[in-house]
């Protein structure tokens, strides 16, 4: 645990010193060649790529990443998409160790994050602060395909409109290849493009929140959605057919609904009642508003099924956009607070819950190594 507690301060400091440093030195943009930028990538990469049994996951993509040698084939993969079947074969065949498989893969992930957020200078520092307090770091490590696609989703909505129609199907298709699930991206286009939050939404997103979660907490939607036959079929289509067996079907059931969901509840309720101020506090920056839109979405189905790891999976294209609105607050948090008022008391709160909910998923809850550090010399 003490080591654990020692890299992650460690990692967390470094990157943001840097950070802070890239954004004193005036530039526009995000350089990627620039040495700050460039020692973020390489110290991220190599913290990944050293990591042993990064959490749940981990066993199975390591345990596949061993065996592809012995196929003649990366089209005898069939745990998945024939894409990520083949770079994974393709290097296991080579004898690449797995140190690089999974560096690679980490430098990939940071590199499309920062890119993500080229033209937004001023939010670096926040963009580091809310992918580790934020918990994404985890989620990155563990849900390794999904986090892939989602974060190349991310960098699409900060900079769609300097990506044409022709460029925007290729990176789809290139998706497809690796999860499956990045179908949901081309459902979630139109949000994308329709008219921005305006400040009747703004002032109404908070009941209708409290409303969603109300229903999720009193009522077992989830029991209801399963017993549909129409969703059970698709499911027992699909490669996912496992989460038809007992086990995963009851996936978060018992989970209790106790202090942990109540400060995540809390900490997303404070964000939402913060919207509007930020939107005017941004001047109405339309990439705030996507991002804002899709994540209240994700946030209003998630609380409709608290308890569902099964739905919770393709709800994560929308609460994943929680990093860039967490990054949007502590930055605005960073600009208000200098005098007290209850706004700034409600700010500082939103910041203690924060990091509340950091310790609590980084070092209380360690189920199945999710947080717990482990160098690959020590396994």
């Amino acid at each position: 645990m003490i080591q654990s507690f020692i890299v992650y301060f460690t990692t967390i400091f470094l990157l943001w010193c840097c950070s802070v440093k890239y954004k004193k030195c005036g530039f526009t943009s995000i350089y990627l060649y620039h040495p700050l930028i460039l020692f973020m990538l390489v110290y991220y990469t190599a913290l990944c790529a050293l990591r042993y049994n990064v959490g749940v996951d981990y066993p199975t993509y390591f345990g596949e990443y061993v065996n592809y040698k012995r196929y003649t084939s990366y089209e005898n993969v069939n745990n998945f998409e024939s894409g990520w079947a083949w770079f994974s074969w393709l290097l296991s065949k080579n004898h690449i160790s797995y140190i690089i498989y999974f560096g690679l893969i980490a430098f990939f992930q940071f590199f499309v994050l920062l890119s993500a957020f080229k033209r937004k200078v001023f939010l670096l520092p926040s963009v580091i602060l809310a992918f580790f307090l934020g918990c994404f770091y985890l989620d990155f490590q563990n849900v390794i395909r999904q986090n892939t696609v989602m974060i190349i989703f991310l960098y699409f909505v900060m900079n769609h409109k300097n990506i044409g129609i022709f460029r925007a199907c290729l990176l789809f298709v290139f998706c497809c290849f690796i999860h499956k699930s990045s179908i949901i991206m081309i459902l979630l286009l139109p949000f994308i493009y329709i008219k921005p939050v305006s400040k009747f939404e703004f002032n109404l997103a908070p009941v209708l929140f409290i409303v969603c979660a109300y229903i999720g907490w009193r009522y077992d939607l989830f029991s209801s959605i399963i017993d549909n036959p129409i969703f059970l079929q698709n499911i027992a289509d699909s490669q996912y057919s496992y989460y038809l067996d007992d086990r995963f079907i009851g996936m978060g059931l018992g989970n209790n609904l106790g202090l942990g969901f109540f400060l995540k509840f809390l900490f997303d309720f404070l964000l939402i009642i913060s919207g509007y101020r930020m939107a005017n506090f941004y001047c109405n920056d339309r990439i705030y508003l996507i991002c804002f839109r899709f994540f209240y979405l994700g946030k209003c189905l998630k609380y409709l099924v608290p308890t569902s790891m099964v739905l919770g999976r393709p709800i994560l294209y929308l609460t994943f956009f929680t990093l860039p609105i967490l990054a949007y607050y502590l930055f605005y948090v960073s600009r208000t607070i200098n005098k007290i008022t209850l706004e700034t008391l409600k700010n500082l709160l939103a910041i203690i819950v924060v990091i509340l909910l950091f310790f609590a998923n980084y070092f209380l809850n360690s189920e199945g190594y999710m947080s717990e550090f482990h160098f690959v010399w020590e396994k």
